[in-house]
């Protein structure tokens, strides 16, 4: 719960969080939030091993996927596709 908490303030505050080996040894995860209008659909997420980063890389990585998911957020939105509502099977 409270890695949860952590990464919530984290895209509040920078749009995009991270978490260190939250679930596999030796894995960063960097994530941005993809949004139709102002709801959360989805999230673009990268998994690097952790000896490959670095604050810096942290920073540059959080940055262009939120540069990437603000672009995505904005044509759904423009194009009113929700996919929220879609069903895969």
């Amino acid at each position: 719960m409270k890695e949860t908490k952590r990464g919530i303030q984290q895209v509040k505050e920078n749009g995009w969080c991270y978490s260190v080996e939250l679930y596999t040894a030796d894995v960063v995860a960097i994530a941005a939030p993809i949004f139709f209008d102002t709801t959360i659909i989805g999230s673009i997420t990268i998994a690097i091993p952790s000896y490959r980063l670095n604050k810096e890389k942290n920073s540059e990585f959080g940055k262009l996927l939120v540069e990437n998911t603000t672009e995505l957020s904005q044509l759904l939105t423009s194009r009113n596709l929700d996919l929220s509502t879609y069903h895969y099977y």
